[in-house]
């Protein structure tokens, strides 16, 4: 009797040193993958928010994107990193490490609080560890977001009354509603089942996490206020969401109910009938135990239908989609173990993915990437279920894949050409696209040496510039959001209009490169000064004589 419990501390040490070479391999791979591709727009996007911010625009006022509301992270972010390196060289490298910071601890937390689940803590670490949103690396609202969703979970008390405990998991749900501020209805749900049953959730909790809320919601207004940002805020208010979000639920959910059917084709709607049956059959043994193993075989089936056949926008991120099938068997493990503890922690993410998909325009991507704590708690109810270990092990398998070899979009392997100056410095892409970085890059350099205008409006197919340029920011967003070119020159007079102090402003045309294509012979460019010919595009300068504010508000 008296070895058991040496014999358990021994398994345990055996078990941490196991996953602290596994963590360590992990970390290589993360700041190897790091270098590798100049990025999506979107990734050099989000660091050019903490830019606008930290030199001095004011949110929503200045900046019309409906993802601003992560600056209030990512500002003080930027200013480390630039008082740190003086200036912006190499800024993008610097947030991918961020990242792994995050990505890292986050993980490692998910194993420390369930280590005594066993092994398969290891692989709802790692789980999560390899899993990359849109294989983009970056501090973003769906890192970001999720990270919160699941460090708050964590440090919840699933017994007893911890009032520190509670104050922290609210102040991570806050971070997690600025991220994605639909969150704000799961304090809602709380708030009525506190009223109507306090059984399922105690009034300590709730004030404990209120409490914590309220000091991000206290800290963030505090910022807006010193900011400005609530000056011209009802002017700019109508145009924070843009056309491309526009969407009704029902329109949201038959598209990405459609690029959903492109995975996994009939299989869709098989996981319908089996996420319906799960229920159906939850206080029937014999009907369950046979819902188990023909759910096991579908959902390994599913995975090879999604992975090898249909193969749809896989290197793009819907391979997050694979979440789906490992939730599915998670959930009826769960069920069946009645780990209530775990089945709150898996009905958290799922909320969070059903809330992030209200304002995502990218699909099953989205709504799916929240799901990796629902598949991470999914590892842990299979516990030595060795074919529903199986399914876990696929999944994870696959990311690792995607993980090592693609950056958005693309392969890793024409990754060989260093970049040796400006934002994307230390980065590594193909020959090709660091000579016409170079190019853009002296373009924008050209620029800054110009007097006669403070302000810019960069017309370009990447976000990058906005960081190596030293103008004021004369542009409705830093990333081109808008589907159709003449919402976007809708946008930028509205803007204008609201912005008068800005002009006159140069606007940088890269006709190489343009979401939108821009030609000389554009009607919306002949209002403008053409300036000169530049290596990769066109200089304009657009003065005050060009904005005509007709209907809108001043």
């Amino acid at each position: 009797m008296g070895s058991k419990p040496s014999e358990h501390l021994q398994n345990l040490r055996t078990q941490d040193l196991l996953y602290a070479g596994v963590f360590a391999v992990v970390l290589l791979v993360q700041l190897w993958k790091a270098r590798q591709g100049m990025g999506y727009s979107d990734e050099q996007f989000y660091v050019t928010i903490g830019k606008r911010f930290a030199l001095g625009d004011r949110m929503f006022a200045d900046d019309w994107h409906i993802a601003q509301m992560i600056g209030f992270f990512l500002t003080p972010l930027y200013e480390l990193y630039t008082a740190v390196h003086s200036g912006t060289d190499g800024i993008l490298l610097g947030f991918r490490h961020y990242y792994v910071a995050l990505t890292m601890f986050t993980g490692l937390m998910i194993y420390l609080r369930f280590r005594k689940e066993g092994p398969a803590s290891i692989l709802a670490s790692l789980l999560y560890l390899v899993f990359t949103p849109f294989q983009i690396m970056s501090l973003s609202y769906n890192t970001m977001g999720a990270a919160a969703v699941i460090l708050a979970m964590l440090v919840y008390p699933m017994e007893g009354r911890h009032p520190f405990r509670f104050y922290l998991c609210g102040i991570l749900m806050a971070c997690a509603v600025v991220n994605t501020p639909y969150l704000l209805f799961l304090y809602v749900i709380l708030t009525i089942i506190t009223i109507r049953k306090p059984a399922w959730f105690s009034r300590s909790a709730w004030k404990g996490i209120t409490a914590g809320a309220l000091t991000i919601a206290a800290v963030f207004l505090m910022v807006l206020w010193q900011s400005g940002s609530f000056e011209n805020f009802s002017e700019s208010l109508s145009h924070l969401i843009d056309p491309s979000h526009q969407m009704t639920f029902f329109e949201m959910a038959v598209r990405n109910g459609g690029r959903l059917y492109l995975l996994f084709g009939f299989f869709l709607v098989v996981f319908a009938a089996e996420l319906i049956l799960t229920f159906v059959f939850l206080k029937d043994p014999q009907k369950e135990q046979k819902l188990r193993s023909c759910s096991l075989w579908i959902n390994l089936c599913s995975m090879g239908y999604a992975v090898f056949v249909s193969g749809y926008q896989m290197e793009s991120g819907t391979y997050a989609a694979l979440l789906i099938p490992l939730c599915l068997s998670g959930l009826q493990a769960l069920l069946r173990k009645k780990r209530n503890d775990l089945l709150m922690i898996y009905g958290v993410s799922v909320f969070y993915a059903l809330m992030i998909s209200l304002s995502s325009n990218v699909g099953p991507s989205s709504f799916c990437s929240p799901l990796i704590l629902a598949g991470s708690v999914s590892c842990l109810a299979f516990g030595s279920e060795k074919w529903n270990q199986l399914l876990a092990a696929a999944v994870f398998s696959v990311f690792a894949f995607y993980k090592c070899s693609y950056v958005f979009g693309a392969r890793i392997s024409g990754c060989d050409t260093e970049i040796a100056d400006g934002p994307l410095k230390g980065l590594l892409d193909s020959a090709e696209n660091v000579s016409q970085y170079e190019r853009r890059l002296e373009d924008i350099r050209e620029i800054n040496a110009m007097e006669e205008c403070s302000s810019v409006s960069l017309i370009t197919g990447q976000s990058w510039e906005y960081l190596a340029c030293t103008k004021q920011i004369a542009a409705n967003s830093t990333y081109l959001y808008f589907w159709e070119k003449d919402q976007y020159t809708a946008a930028e007079d509205a803007y204008a209009c609201l912005h008068e102090d800005r002009y006159p402003a140069y606007v940088y045309v890269d006709h190489t490169d343009s979401h939108y294509f821009y030609e000389p012979e554009d009607s919306w460019l002949d209002q403008f000064a053409f300036v000169k010919d530049m290596q990769e595009g066109k200089l304009y300068i657009r003065d005050r004589s060009t904005i005509s504010c007709a209907g809108e508000a001043k």
